[in-house]
């Protein structure tokens, strides 16, 4: 049994930037002590040693990204944690890797193919092993349903409107939502994302098949955490009583 033939405890969640898949991924995990595996961080990862390297959005291409890719994925010179902590030669970078100069390039960077094609071989790698170790796998991303474990048991696609997306972000960031620029300049930005995300030639954003979809633009992460547990508890097979160390 493998996490790619459907059977295995994986949950997927799916959704653009801002809707709040990490915090609602995150407490899922919990509840269910599942693993949590964030996808989007390991692009971040990717984009900061891209940006250590002084590849700039002029420079991203590539043969750009070819020495960082060989580096610090095919040579696992980052590592993946649960909760989305990562590291780059050793150093916890997690809180780095959303700061805004990151935000800026990530999604150039993982719009290219050698780059997506490194990293969903390593998350189907890791996907495996932590459902060895803790009985399931909770799964974020752009394409974790789509594309990555298109089989996955059960898949989820999270959406707000883009307005209330701009307040999340803005909440997060500690930035003023009342601020009309600073939340006019927040919307343009994930409209931006939006439309890099979506048109990539290589697993564009989109709601998988057969995913469950929450508009959470009026929703608590409460109450999207209990609706998403509500339909993956029931046929959820129990976890097992310790996590490994």
């Amino acid at each position: 049994m493998t996490l790619l033939d459907g059977r295995s405890n994986l949950l997927t969640i799916d959704g653009p930037a801002g809707v709040g898949k990490s915090s609602v991924a995150r407490r899922v995990a919990d509840r269910l002590r599942f693993f949590h595996l964030d996808t989007g961080a390991m692009y971040r990862t990717v984009t900061l040693a891209a940006l250590r390297a002084g590849v700039d959005a002029s420079r991203v291409s590539e043969a750009a990204l070819a020495p960082v890719v060989r580096e610090f994925v095919i040579g696992r010179r980052m590592r993946v944690g649960g909760g989305g902590r990562v590291w780059l030669d050793g150093e916890e970078v997690s809180d780095e890797v959303r700061g805004a100069a990151v935000t800026a390039l990530v999604s150039p960077v993982s719009a290219l193919p050698s780059v997506r094609a490194a990293l969903v071989d390593w998350q189907r790698e890791l996907g495996e092993e932590e459902a060895a170790r803790y009985g399931g796998v909770v799964v974020e991303g752009r394409d974790a349903g789509s594309h990555i474990f298109p089989h996955a048991r059960w898949r989820f696609y999270l959406d707000a409107s883009l307005l209330e997306r701009a307040r999340r972000r803005l909440r997060q960031a500690a930035g003023s939502v009342e601020d009309p620029h600073e939340l006019t300049t927040t919307m343009e930005s994930l409209a931006q994302r939006d439309r890099i995300d979506r048109e990539r030639a290589v697993a564009p954003l989109c709601v998988p098949d057969g995913a469950m979809v929450l508009d959470t633009t009026h929703l608590a992460i409460g109450e999207v955490v209990e609706a998403i547990c509500a339909a993956v508890q029931p046929a959820a097979e129990p976890p097992p009583p310790e996590r490994a160390p």
